[in-house]
């Protein structure tokens, strides 16, 4: 049996009555600030609440011998909400439904260590907390995510096992935490996720492996150094360097750079992360031969300048394939881009080009959104929900490109203004061009549509079509005046109701 510390009180929970209590609860009550309650060796059914600074702690510190099982599927197992708590030694069993393992809220300097939480809700969750350690425990079939940090600072999460989680380790909000010698593997979504406003955190040693997203940090600036691995391969994590050559030998998994100039990436495989290769604030970036696959973003470009994307291999990323985000003057050429949901997504950037790539297979080959002065030239788009969709963008350059077999349309606009359109080539689309919802003073000219549905459809007669060519389509240039919804909406209304009034009469 454990021995107390000066002025403090042993206090033994057994479930078959043989110490000072039958449950854990009825112990924390009992105690007094600073008690250790020793729990031996059974099963507990129960939700703990610990308002007061104790340690509990199992007698054998084996955790497969002294179970603890929800008995409210709503509530925390156990709900810490004083500082200086410890808990040791326990398997802490959920009901998949709402309530953690271990919650801790707006506490300092408890200690977790030695548990294994499964079938929990989040396994351990802390909010607002601070300064506590989770280590050494295992989180498997959780719920939602095994370490869930919220608002919560200067923590250490040591040497746990993470595994078969929707998601391993959560950091929203929370600063200055250090993750280090964590195993996180076969999560369904992420391995390691910083979310928005989580920065200067310390990352170490962790490995993540088989997670579907083994590692991403969409929160900020993090200290993330090359001991952590991503399918046995490095994460290089940069801050304001220049002049920065990477290639093949460097075994990256996935890349971050942030504030950097004049980086050249070339010859690298990257996969199965958040983000293949993440750029933020960059000027003078090429990557040439890079292979980025299974990520949700394969290149996430924000705020950059000055790239250059070439001959790279972009396929099968759950969101984009190439990502620019409020970025200008970047070329990408020669790339394939395959079996991505948006092949490239243009999102408030501008003066950047695409051209001669290969792209087939995903949602939307081209996405432009609030963006506007953009060239899309000489590229193959092929076996595309939509080939280019532009939305609420202007004065950009579709010309020379080859449309084949988009199944819904070739190229469509919407809320877009004074784009040209010009020398394209669609064939066997559903529809070849669609200019909708307040679509003008567009150019659709030169252009040649053979095998589709329809040829052009213009939902406003605004813009200038002329001197296309539409062979074998069942529908020529259809002008389809626009009505807004709402009028649509108001009619049905006012139709409804004076046939009801009818009727009454």
């Amino acid at each position: 049996m454990l021995i107390g510390t000066t002025g403090a009180s042993n206090v033994v929970v057994d479930d078959n009555g043989n110490g000072d209590y039958v449950s854990i609860q009825a112990a924390v009550d009992g105690a007094a600030s600073g008690d250790i309650i020793i729990v031996n060796d059974g099963q507990y059914t129960e939700n703990v609440v610990v308002d007061k600074k104790i340690s509990i702690i199992s007698n054998s510190l084996s955790p497969e011998n002294t179970i603890i099982q929800s008995k409210d599927s709503e509530s925390s197992i156990f709900s810490v909400q004083a500082n200086n708590v410890t808990i040791d030694g326990f398997k802490i069993i959920g009901l998949n439904a709402s309530g953690s393992g271990i919650s801790i809220n707006n506490s300092t300097g408890c200690s977790i260590t030695n548990n294994i939480l499964s079938g929990n809700f989040w396994g351990i969750h802390l909010l607002d907390s601070s300064k506590n350690t989770i280590g050494r425990n295992i989180f498997r079939d959780n719920k939602k995510s095994g370490i869930f940090l919220v608002d919560s600072y200067n923590n250490l999460v040591i040497n746990n096992s993470v595994n078969n989680q929707l998601n391993g380790v959560v950091l929203s909000s929370s600063k200055k935490n250090i993750l280090k010698n964590n195993s996180i593997s076969g999560n369904v979504e992420s391995g390691i996720l910083l979310l928005e406003g989580s920065e200067d955190n310390q990352l170490y040693g962790n490995q993540m492996t088989k997670n579907k997203f083994n590692f991403g940090d969409v929160g900020g600036f993090n200290d993330v150094d090359q001991s952590n691995l991503v399918d046995g391969k490095k994460i290089l994590y940069f801050n304001d360097v220049s002049n920065l050559t990477i290639n093949a030998s460097s075994n990256a998994g996935t890349l971050y750079f942030y504030d950097c100039k004049n980086i050249i990436l070339k010859d690298l495989v990257v996969a199965n992360n958040l983000r293949g290769v993440n750029l933020y604030n960059t000027d003078g970036v090429s990557l040439y031969n890079v292979s980025s696959s299974n990520n949700e973003y394969g290149l996430y470009l924000k705020r950059t300048m000055n790239g250059i994307i070439s001959d790279c291999s972009i396929h099968k990323n759950s969101l984009a394939g190439v990502y620019l985000g409020d970025s200008k003057n970047c070329l990408i050429e020669k790339n394939h881009i395959l079996n991505n949901d948006y092949g490239i997504y243009f999102d408030a950037s501008e003066s950047n080009e695409a051209s001669e790539n290969l792209i087939a297979n995903n949602s939307r080959g081209i996405l432009e959104a609030l963006s506007s002065s953009n060239a899309i030239i000489d590229n193959k788009l092929s076996n595309n929900y939509i080939g280019i969709f532009l939305y609420r963008s202007s004065k950009n350059k579709i010309d020379n490109n080859e449309f084949l077999m988009n199944r819904n349309t070739g190229i469509s606009l919407q809320y877009s203004d004074e784009n040209i359109l010009t020398n394209n080539k669609v064939n066997k689309s559903n529809r070849g061009v669609v200019l909708e919802e307040s679509s003008s003073n567009n150019s659709v000219y030169g252009n040649r549509f053979f095998d589709n549905r329809r040829c052009i459809i213009e939902a406003v007669d605004e813009n200038n079509v002329s001197n296309n060519s539409c062979k074998n389509n069942i529908g020529g240039i259809q002008l389809i005046p626009f009505i807004n919804p709402i009028y649509v909406i108001i009619i049905i209304v006012i139709t409804f109701v004076t046939i009801r009034r009818t009727g009454r009469k």
